[in-house]
């Protein structure tokens, strides 16, 4: 066991000196002070538990629940690949393949803004519809962006869960 002496450096005692030869009781006034962590290390700690603590953790399965209470299904079909336009808007299996977690983040978060910009990802997905349909390619407006994306209005938690779960499609 280890105390501290009176000019503030380390003792060490036998166990036998500290608790007593024999004796059941402990006499925890003798006990050796644990040292007190400076201020700033409580701090950090307090810190970094309600950073954890407010992290968003996504959820697949809360994430089909969403997809199921949002009414997603009436327009994706989760089983169609993403070739397949039934009944009006792409499959969604395997749809990670197809584009990143950040893109359907802000696809999910305002679709409009997305379809307008025109990026890849969008004119892929024209490219596909077009091809599904049997048209040539031209403009059109997306049901998504224009419709759904108006009246439906998602938490970035619902995103995060929502994009877990289309990712373990």
């Amino acid at each position: 066991m280890q105390r501290v002496g009176e000019d503030g450096s380390l003792l060490t005692m036998p166990l036998i000196e500290y608790f007593g030869s024999g004796s059941t009781k402990v006499d925890l006034r003798r006990a050796p002070a644990m040292p007190r962590p400076p201020l700033m290390v409580k701090y950090l700690i307090v810190f970094i538990l309600l950073i954890m603590a407010s992290t968003v953790y996504a959820d697949p399965v809360m994430g089909q629940k969403l997809f199921n209470d949002k009414k997603c299904r009436l327009c994706h079909r989760i089983e169609n690949p993403g070739t397949v336009f039934k009944p009006i808007c792409p499959g969604l299996k395997a749809v990670k393949k197809r584009h990143s977690r950040q893109w359907l983040a802000r696809w999910l978060k305002d679709p409009q803004a997305v379809w307008t910009e025109n990026g890849a990802d969008v004119q892929d997905i024209n490219r596909r519809y077009f091809e599904y349909r049997g048209k040539r390619p031209g403009t059109r407006d997306s049901f998504m962006a224009t419709v759904i994306g108006k009246q439906i209005v998602l938490t970035d938690e619902e995103i995060s869960h929502l994009i877990d779960y289309l990712e373990s499609l």
